[in-house]
């Protein structure tokens, strides 16, 4: 049930009976915590109540404790925690407080999670990458896959808390309330560049986590049943029978780069040339090896390969 949605994933008749339970009861958080943190929803007040459940557990705190600042960028504590749980029972900043949990719990479990930092490209394989996403991208229709990669493209736009916070909408009333009258131009430059002179717009010196996405959503339109979204943030700890392309960006504690997210490991990119040494290592853990090949050995692709002509 890796991919399911949280709702099958966690039958609401199991939220009933674990909030029934006397309040603070441990092991029923735990469960709670593990089902949000797995599980994408599209049912938004479902997640509100399994998080709200998972609130109910958690220890009280004074009446005169602090009330909790949700605009901060720092890490948050466990009593940090317990202060969003209070407003979760409360039900007041409701919204807030469960993308402070999940941001938060999921920051921790990628935090334990074994890291490796990938060896670094030669200059052949990232001269390959860039020229096969130019090819590609003359031929970019994204008729596979609509705006699924400009949402994808967003949501690292926003502050790690307000993205956590999201189901599986678009980001668009999000995006507004964190750029405010900036938010129309951020959008619109996206939408107004042709396919064609997106990879322009990808800095192969940088790290940031927008260039993976424009590189992934080019390329999963040319590839054969491979989705490429790219993790944003926390969402990279799910657990995953595959591998994942993740992008860190503005979480705490965290550099702000790119992985491929395999095996319950984070394979962090390299200094140089973070985008070829992630989606090398992803596309040498994919099945299907035709963009390893591209990457790697343009001659040795097969006939029948869909990117063949772009190499």
């Amino acid at each position: 049930m890796e991919n399911a949605d949280l709702v099958h994933a966690l039958p609401a008749s199991v939220t009933l009976e674990l909030y029934r339970r006397p309040q603070g009861d441990t092991a029923a958080a735990a469960t709670m915590a593990t089902a949000f943190l797995n599980h994408n929803s599209t049912n938004r007040q479902y997640r509100r109540e399994v998080v709200q459940v998972w609130a109910y557990h958690q220890p009280a705190v004074s009446a005169d404790a602090t009330a909790l600042d949700y605009s901060s960028c720092d890490r948050r504590d466990d009593a940090d925690l317990h202060r969003a749980a209070h407003d979760l029972r409360q039900n007041v900043n409701v919204d807030a407080a469960i993308g402070c949990v999940i941001n938060e719990l999921a920051s921790r479990r990628l935090r334990d999670m074994p890291w490796v930092v990938l060896p670094a490209p030669t200059a052949a394989e990232c001269g390959r990458l860039q020229a096969l996403l130019q090819a590609c991208a003359q031929d970019c229709a994204f008729d596979k896959f609509g705006d699924a990669y400009l949402w994808n493209l967003l949501r690292f736009e926003l502050h790690p808390e307000a993205e956590a916070a999201l189901c599986t909408e678009t980001p668009y009333q999000a995006i507004n309330a964190r750029h405010g009258a900036g938010a129309n131009e951020l959008v619109q430059g996206w939408i107004r560049t042709l396919p064609q002179d997106l990879p322009g717009r990808v800095d192969h010196t940088s790290s940031a986590a927008q260039g993976l996405v424009v590189i992934a959503g080019i390329l999963q339109e040319h590839l054969d049943g491979i989705a490429l979204p790219v993790a944003v943030n926390g969402e990279a700890a799910r657990p995953s029978a595959v591998p994942r392309l993740a992008g860190l960006q503005g979480l705490p504690g965290f550099p702000d780069t790119c992985l491929c997210v395999s095996n319950g490991v984070c394979q962090e990119g390299s200094r140089e040339g973070t985008y070829t040494s992630v989606i090398l290592q992803f596309a040498r853990e994919l099945p299907q090896q035709d963009l390893f090949l591209a990457l790697t050995d343009p001659a040795a692709l097969p006939a029948s390969s869909t990117l063949r002509q772009y190499t």
